[in-house]
């Protein structure tokens, strides 16, 4: 997991970070004790996250943080004891507030007029939106099921679409406030797309996240898109990781600038997650992309 250079100032991040932990999101929280300002202020955010984990039942995943704390601290007393807790403890029993599935989405957005050479364009969003769908029905895709993504024009409204079509839950996280989103990421793209968007993420089983608001500013020089992304990837293994699958609309090439498709689906494999590439080149059939 990463632990970023660009930090807050102590007293901006210490208020954000209360705030996160008081709603009790180890996803917020982890995101913070990534850009902490200091490593004992790092490692006590850790540790808190550890916990928030272990007490909604995210055994493993609070222990794969505790481990990142003791590679830092040695014989760290909290987490040990909190590992021996979890060791001591029997298997987390499953409840109706866990997803069976968790479905974690990031893709390529609709190519702008000029793009050359053409990634994803606009005639070939049938063949996107058949991909995707065929892809959550191999996994069975439903109504006990969470996803997660972001709300771009191309992959992540046809996944969304996808989804709600299947009845399952989706959360959709905003690295921006709404109408600086739309105009970065949807709104180039025609009309059709803005409503695209407000259906979406008005459909009654959608919820919505925007970052500015639930863990302030990026710290300066930090990518609010890698940041979302991490936001994201924290979120769904905080679910449990054992039940995420990871499902891209990617070309398997760079994006055009940090963070984008790339980024999430080395973050996830860098974990051994489940990944799940639907290949654009062989989609779509392009001379390149």
């Amino acid at each position: 997991m990463p632990s970023s250079s660009r930090q807050f100032p102590e007293a901006a991040w210490s208020r954000w970070f209360a705030g996160a932990r008081a709603a009790g999101r180890a996803e917020d929280m982890l995101v913070l004790a990534d850009e902490a300002p200091g490593s004992d202020l790092q490692l006590q955010a850790y540790r808190a996250a550890a916990h928030r984990l272990a007490q909604g039942g995210q055994h493993q995943f609070a222990g794969e943080i505790c481990d990142k704390v003791l590679a830092s601290a040695p014989g760290d007393p909290d987490c040990l004891a909190l590992q021996h807790e979890i060791a001591a403890s029997p298997p987390p029993v499953p409840a109706h507030t866990f997803p069976r599935k968790i479905f974690l989405f990031s893709g390529h957005m609709v190519d702008k007029p000029d793009r050359k050479p053409p990634r994803f364009p606009a005639e070939k969003v049938p063949l996107a939106a058949q991909a995707i769908a065929a892809q959550l029905d191999a996994l069975g895709c439903s109504g006990a099921d969470l996803a997660i993504a972001s709300g771009a024009c191309g992959g992540d409204l046809l996944f969304a679409e996808a989804v709600q079509q299947r009845h399952c839950r989706l959360q959709i996280y905003l690295p921006f406030e709404t109408d600086e989103f739309l105009a970065r990421s949807v709104g180039f793209a025609g009309e059709m797309w803005e409503q695209r968007f407000a259906q979406a993420s008005g459909h009654p089983q959608t919820g919505m996240r925007i970052m500015p608001r639930e863990l302030g500013p990026p710290p300066e020089g930090a990518s609010a898109y890698e940041r979302v992304n991490i936001w994201m990837l924290y979120a769904a293994l905080s679910g449990g990781v054992e039940r995420v699958h990871f499902i891209c609309l990617w070309n398997r090439q760079g994006g055009d600038g940090r963070g984008g498709t790339r980024h999430l689906h080395d973050a996830v494999a860098d974990r051994g997650g489940k990944v799940h590439v639907l290949d654009t080149r062989q989609i779509f059939q392009l001379e390149e992309s």
